[in-house]
């Protein structure tokens, strides 16, 4: 009877700190480009693939902190001209899986970049429509870390 109760209470106690440690979802919400900046959307279409796997955005050599999960996007300001996007395992290696660079990218314009999750970890960066992208990005969610 006590390993009963002994067994409930580290469960209870185990649910509570790992619901801590998730992170908090936020539906899409449009982020004001600034007149001297653009404005890109890198997003993560839901995907069966890499379902659970959390990737890691680095962008024109600078490392975006946030999550960046199955279903989820990173708005991200830049200055205009070129932009670099790699797209790497979060690991300790870091193992690249695609880069993509826009060129002339323009202050005040919005773009949009698809992560496409494939087998195998050949996971793709696309340059997205912005009618594609907008509705694409519309269906996905910011995870926030607590």
């Amino acid at each position: 009877m006590l390993k009963k109760y002994i067994f409930t209470f580290i469960l209870v106690v185990s649910t509570f700190v790992l619901q801590g440690c998730m992170p908090v979802t936020k539906p899409f919400t449009p982020v004001k480009v600034e007149a001297d900046k653009a404005l890109v959307y890198i997003y993560r279409p839901d995907s069966f693939i890499a379902r659970g796997i959390i990737w890691v955005v680095d962008i024109n050599g600078q490392t975006y902190s946030d999550y960046f999960v199955n279903n989820g996007y990173i708005p991200m300001l830049v200055e205009p001209g070129t932009v670099k996007i790699n797209l790497n395992e979060y690991s300790l290696t870091r193992n690249p899986y695609d880069s993509l660079i826009i060129n002339n990218v323009q202050a005040g314009k919005t773009y949009y970049v698809k992560a496409i999750a494939k087998s195998f970890s050949f996971h793709k960066l696309k340059i997205m429509d912005n009618k594609t992208g907008a509705a694409e990005v519309s269906k996905t969610v910011y995870y926030v870390k607590q």
